[in-house]
């Protein structure tokens, strides 16, 4: 396995095990329900893919798009809104895993892209 997969991994797993639910919920929707409507839609607007050369990948991504920004997204940027609600600490105990989350799935953007370079 790639050192960046195996970083990425073994932060996600941390955060699942380790983290308190606050963390978990900051994680999970940090770095990725927010984050996923717009990186599939910048891919299909990048790569430009025919739908005849790969319908059911269009499809995932479609979906995704769908579902992440419309009800589903919203659903999960409440939960941590409200568990936060009017507790500074809590809120800053947030914004650092949500920090943390994004730079881990960064670096595995950033290590695929330098493996496909090779």
């Amino acid at each position: 396995m790639a050192p960046f997969v195996r970083e990425f991994t073994g932060y996600t797993l941390h955060v699942a095990g380790k983290g308190t639910s606050l963390a978990v919920m900051a994680s999970f929707f940090y770095g990725r329900e927010d984050v996923i409507p717009g990186m599939f839609s910048n891919l299909l607007r990048m790569w430009r893919i025919d739908e005849g050369r790969a319908p059911m990948f269009l499809y995932y991504l479609k979906r995704h798009i769908e579902v992440d920004s419309g009800e589903h997204g919203p659903a999960a940027k409440a939960i941590p809104a409200a568990a936060t609600a009017g507790d500074r600490q809590r809120r800053l105990e947030v914004l650092g895993v949500a920090r943390q989350s994004i730079d881990a799935r960064i670096r595995l953007w950033d290590g695929l892209l330098t493996a496909l370079a090779d």
